[in-house]
């Protein structure tokens, strides 16, 4: 049922999706890969599967059955090399790797070939990242680089954000959106007056990210959802029907504090520690932990601070209305979507991390 309030669609009832029981694992096997701080996984329309993988830093190509096909890049900062891999994907007949902490997007043949590499932000000196491709004139979606506050501000603080429409050769900024209130930040005592500032723990910020020739922005501090064309100019709100206030649980914060601390020694755990008083965290959770884009719909992750929770997906086409929603399993991160299966990243509990694909159904 949908239903308008104060200019805002609202959906409240929709169909529950279900994973298949059984995954793909990715990687595994005899030619086994190791992941580790994973960039991106996205699906490719052939069925296979492309790999951002943190370390080493390169991009692995996957089938369908999960086997590793074609490698591309190294560690490094030469060509063809990487120092932290985030947003990778393939664009026609070419994949795209870009490097988060280089600033540049290279540029491989599906067979792992380098075609070339180019510098975010060119002769004009901007600073932002590439965070995905738009259909509307070969653009990119990107976001300024992330800079703390200064020392000394009391309480948590947001910083201003925004989100970038850059051109196709990375080299100015055609359509910036915003700006927003940006991750959440707070002062940390570092002893003999000393202090840092740091992103808070359960901090709010506003999300935003390409989906096909939308740019979507979400304050995860509120349910709404704002969809953008790409010369700025906003197109629709939607309400995504997930409470915004609901209340930080104190025996999960315990936890999270717990394993913060664990293996830091005991002179140097206040600093941590302090992350997780009242005076630094939100009074509430945030509504919305990510946004995952594809195959002409949105895929909405309610927040849960307890890592050892299952995800709540809504699943919403460009129009705004909810198709359906979906559980995903304790510790599985849903990062690529398509029209018949997803695909994500597997942390246990001891932090390794491992991709899968499931089927969904309707």
């Amino acid at each position: 049922m949908l239903t308008l309030l104060a200019g805002v669609l609202i959906q409240v009832a929709a169909p529950a999706w279900r994973l298949a029981p059984s995954a793909v694992a990715i990687g595994e096997g005899r030619d086994a890969v190791e992941f580790l701080r994973i960039g991106s996984v996205q699906l490719l329309p052939d069925g296979s599967l492309l790999v951002a993988n943190g370390e080493p830093a390169e991009l692995g190509r996957f089938d369908a059955r999960g086997r590793l096909t074609v490698r591309m890049g190294r560690a490094g900062e030469g060509p063809g090399e990487f120092r932290r891999l985030g947003w990778a994907g393939q664009i026609a007949d070419t994949i795209f790797g870009y490097d988060h902490m280089l600033r540049r997007l290279t540029r491989f043949t599906p067979g792992g070939r380098l075609i070339s590499v180019v510098r975010t932000g060119g002769d004009a000196g901007f600073d932002a990242g590439v965070s995905g491709r738009l259909a509307c004139g070969g653009a990119w979606h990107g976001r300024p680089g992330q800079g703390l506050g200064r020392p000394g501000a009391k309480g948590p603080q947001r910083e201003p954000d925004s989100a970038f429409v850059v051109s196709a050769d990375l080299g100015r900024v055609l359509t910036r959106i915003g700006p927003f209130p940006g991750i959440t930040e707070i002062t940390i005592p570092m002893g003999q007056g000393g202090a840092m500032v740091g992103i808070a723990r359960i901090a709010h910020t506003t999300l935003s990210g390409a989906a096909d020739s939308l740019v979507y922005t979400m304050d995860t501090a509120t349910p709404e959802l704002k969809l953008w064309d790409c010369d700025g100019r906003l197109l629709r709100t939607v309400r995504v029907p997930i409470p915004v206030d609901r209340l930080i649980p104190k025996q999960v914060l315990v936890r999270l504090r717990d394993a913060a601390t664990a293996s830091v020694p005991a002179e140097r755990r206040a600093p941590i520690e302090a992350m997780y008083t009242s005076a630094n965290l939100p009074n509430t959770l945030p509504t919305v932990r990510s946004i995952v884009a594809g195959a002409g719909q949105l895929w909405v992750e309610q927040y849960e601070a307890d890592p050892r929770a299952e995800s709540i997906w809504w699943v919403m086409d460009h129009a705004g209305r909810i198709l359906g929603t979906l559980r995903s399993p304790a510790g599985f991160r849903i990062r690529s979507v398509g029209a018949v299966q997803v695909a994500g990243v597997l942390t246990d509990a001891e932090g390794v991390e491992s991709v899968r694909t499931y089927g969904v159904m309707r």
